[in-house]
């Protein structure tokens, strides 16, 4: 457990794997994957978890206009608060990228804080949570894509969520399609 917050890259690079079995927990801070102009942070997660102890706590992707990309293969990301993109200072260098192939990715919302940069969600299998009920689900990002692998979103029975982001077919790997569970 850490008991502040990770930032993977921090100005630098840094790369970091979770796999099988291993897990990276937040019990007092937030997740950065990268942090500040020339800052490229990969996070893949392959059978771990990154998980969060307290509700309300972060996974940024890219803040201050860094590049962040974050692969979850098998395993989860399961934040209590809310994945960002493009948290911080607005900057056009920003560049995040989230590709969900597998495993599952948990939040209360998926969105970009700040317009400037780019910001983009991989859906090619594996499953959204929703962690509460939402009328801003997911919103402000360049792009959401459906790959062939297609995505589930996962929404229990009592919450209500609202994606006011375009979900769109890739134009590469077609034929993904939509799951609702829960």
């Amino acid at each position: 457990d850490v008991d502040q917050d990770i930032v993977l890259a921090n100005g630098g690079s840094g790369t970091m794997t979770v796999g099988a079995g291993g897990g990276v927990y937040e019990t007092n801070g937030w997740f950065y994957a990268a942090n500040g102009v020339g800052a490229t942070g990969r996070v893949t997660v392959a059978g771990g978890t990154i998980g969060f102890r307290r509700t309300g706590l972060n996974f940024v992707v890219d803040v201050n206009g860094g590049h962040g990309e974050v692969t979850v293969n098998s395993g989860a990301i399961a934040a209590t608060g809310d994945v960002e993109w493009s948290q911080g200072a607005a900057n056009n260098d920003a560049y995040g990228a989230v590709y969900l192939n597998g495993g599952s990715v948990q939040g209360r919302r998926f969105y970009a804080v700040n317009a400037a940069g780019t910001h983009l969600f991989y859906l090619n299998g594996g499953t959204v949570k929703a962690v509460d009920s939402r009328a801003d689900f997911m919103f402000n990002l360049s792009g959401v894509y459906v790959l062939a692998g297609g995505v589930t979103f996962d929404v229990p029975s009592n919450v209500a969520v609202t994606a006011a982001q375009p979900l769109l077919a890739d134009s590469v790997s077609t034929g993904g399609g939509l799951t609702k569970s829960g």
